[in-house]
């Protein structure tokens, strides 16, 4: 539990960071931000990029095991955690974009990509939107916690580089909770798996609210 508690307070830090930073970078009130227009007139959202944070690494072992594929640790002890924060305008929409890379202590190089897209009118309300990539787990996390959207809205996540998944194991893509002990299994465009190199992807998930969504078993 104490472990648990560490993490949890690690990637909330990770949010915050994100947050802030969106906050510092809006600056005064700017039309061309909070539904104004770019360079040829067409209405635009704030895309607000916070700096990748540094973490020490903390292996989490839940309560619970739901099988949600872990992180390899990585071979200095810390590892790198891309953050993505943005002012979204319910009525037009954006996306949001994570990218990070570090090597593991076998010397393998692993990678992660996310990028969401939120359509016009799936959100309810203007307002801030964060995404990170979850430091422990072959997951992504989102903030506000527990925001609900209209309809769905678009997940595409993928890592290469994970020794574990050349074993042949069964993945798919889940959202995760361990607040109820669930695991509950994603719509997708498609997933894939390459078992040689390590890499599994997944294309145009379907989120329908925020929660953490990752590869498991």
């Amino acid at each position: 539990m104490k472990t648990l508690t560490i993490y949890c307070a690690l990637t909330l830090l990770v949010l915050l960071v994100a947050l802030l930073c969106g906050c510092q970078n809006q600056g005064p009130f700017d039309p061309s931000i909070r539904g104004g227009v770019n360079e040829v007139g067409q209405p635009r959202s704030a895309a607000i990029r916070a700096p990748i944070v540094t973490i020490p690494f903390v292996p989490v072992v839940p309560e619970v095991d739901l099988g949600v594929y872990q992180m390899p640790p990585p071979k200095d002890g810390v590892v790198a955690v891309a953050a993505d924060s943005q002012y979204i305008i319910a009525a037009i929409g954006g996306t949001l974009s994570c990218v990070d890379s570090y090597v593991d202590y076998n010397g393998q190089l692993v990678t992660r990509a996310a990028t969401l897209t939120i359509p016009p009118l799936a959100l309810r309300n203007d307002g801030m939107i964060s995404m990170s990539l979850n430091p422990t787990e072959l997951a992504v996390d989102f903030a506000p916690e527990g925001l609900v959207f209209r309809h769905q809205i678009g997940l595409d996540f993928s890592v290469t580089g994970i020794s574990e998944l050349k074993s042949g194991a069964p993945v798919n893509f889940y959202y995760v909770n361990y607040t109820n002990n669930q695991l509950l299994p994603v719509s997708y465009d498609s997933l894939t798996v390459d078992t040689m190199l390590g890499n599994v992807n997944v294309y145009n998930a379907s989120i329908l609210h925020f929660s953490r969504y990752g590869f498991a078993r």
